[in-house]
């Protein structure tokens, strides 16, 4: 409550401004900390439940996130900030499936032509309702029908069978295994460096 007060405070005396309130809290050491506290012996002795944010809470990605990441890893995403809605690729079959628009056939879902739109983060990609794009759709991203306070979280076999067998994921792999090959040219370190890439660590024995 405490805090809440102060940000509360410094958020009037700053102008009203979100942007500002929002880079104070994601440049603040709490917000940036690690998954692991730096002394785990004190902190398991002083704050078992981290409820002082010795450690950042272990949290999952959310749909976008994931794919975002998976973009990232492979050396694909367009960082650009700002601009019109772009369209990503989905699925063909969803993408020429037919849908009502205004009580009539709306056209087929047209992929942006350029690489680098479609590959831009999910916060630019067009919502168009009545149109989910599966990879979303089986990783909980809600639909954009209805309003959703909070986001449900499953643990479902079509998850994993989407990140293993996906045409988005399995596309982002080869990518990943290009551009790791192009920029290693030793083969016996390719592997070191596809872990750096894809898990931020090297690999262990």
């Amino acid at each position: 409550p405490e805090l809440l007060d102060w940000l509360s405070r410094w958020f009037v005396d700053n102008g009203w401004s979100p942007k500002k309130l929002h880079r104070l809290i994601v440049t603040s050491a709490a917000y940036r900390r690690g998954g692991d506290p730096p002394d785990p012996e004190r902190a398991k002795a002083t704050d078992p439940g981290n409820a002082l944010l010795a450690a950042f809470p272990p949290r999952r990605l959310t749909a976008e996130e994931i794919r975002d990441a998976m973009l990232a890893a492979s050396g694909e995403l367009t960082r650009a900030v700002g601009g019109p809605s772009v369209f990503p690729e989905i699925h063909p079959e969803v993408a020429f499936q037919p849908r009502l628009l205004m009580g009539k056939l709306g056209p087929p879902y047209e992929a942006s032509p350029k690489r680098a739109d479609r590959n831009r983060r999910s916060v630019y990609a067009a919502r168009i309702r009545g149109l989910a794009d599966p990879l979303f759709e089986v990783l909980n991203r809600p639909g954009g029908d209805l309003s959703c306070e909070r986001r449900d979280e499953t643990t479902v076999a079509p998850q994993a069978l989407t990140l293993f067998h996906g045409r988005f994921a399995h596309t982002r792999a080869l990518a990943l295994a290009m551009s790791v090959a192009k920029a290693t040219p030793v083969e016996a370190d390719r592997v070191a460096a596809a872990f750096r890439r894809v898990l931020g660590r090297p690999p262990t024995d």
